[in-house]
């Protein structure tokens, strides 16, 4: 590897947009192609076994690093949501409506007695996803916010019931 080309390696990447990191544009949806394909075509560019003897290593260990962190965070369509909130400077997900935590409270306890199937639910985070593209496109953050934050929830209740994985 060039000298020149290790200095345009910013070692602090993984603190970077996501987005910016793989050189791939700011989407809700993104094809999984395209995002492959700007995986391995960065970390045939930079992953440290590909310079084997070279000085500048370590800087190429933390490029390769932020890269395969940045493909992490794009490849689950949550993490990509809160990866484009956190690029509009929009952090605090720690406070959820009330009236969102008393639907998913109603939702779990409906699951649990068996008045609401879990089909519901995934349709429902099939519809989410759907409005957030919307949202996007609109560059309405609050309303994109407030369904990632739903997101998670729904999300959580998948994650947490065994028979949603089978």
């Amino acid at each position: 590897m060039k000298r020149a080309d290790v200095d345009a390696v910013n070692p602090s990447m993984s603190k970077e947009n996501p987005f910016e990191v793989l050189g791939v544009a700011p989407h809700i949806s993104l094809d999984d192609s395209v995002l492959i394909k700007a995986y391995l075509t960065l970390q045939k560019k930079y992953h440290p076994d590909c310079f084997v003897g070279s000085s500048d290593k370590n800087i190429l260990q933390q490029k390769s690093e932020a890269i395969n962190g940045a493909f992490q965070t794009l490849k689950h369509p949550i993490t990509r949501l809160q990866a484009l909130l956190e690029g509009q400077g929009i952090k605090d997900f720690e406070n959820p409506l009330p009236s969102l935590l008393m639907e998913i409270m109603e939702w779990r306890q409906s699951l649990e007695e068996g008045t609401l199937n879990l089909s519901f639910i995934k349709e429902e985070i099939q519809k989410s996803y759907k409005k957030s593209e919307q949202y996007f496109l609109d560059k309405d953050w609050e309303q994109l916010k407030k369904i990632y934050m739903r997101l998670q929830y729904l999300e959580k209740i998948i994650d947490d019931t065994p028979s949603a994985n089978l």
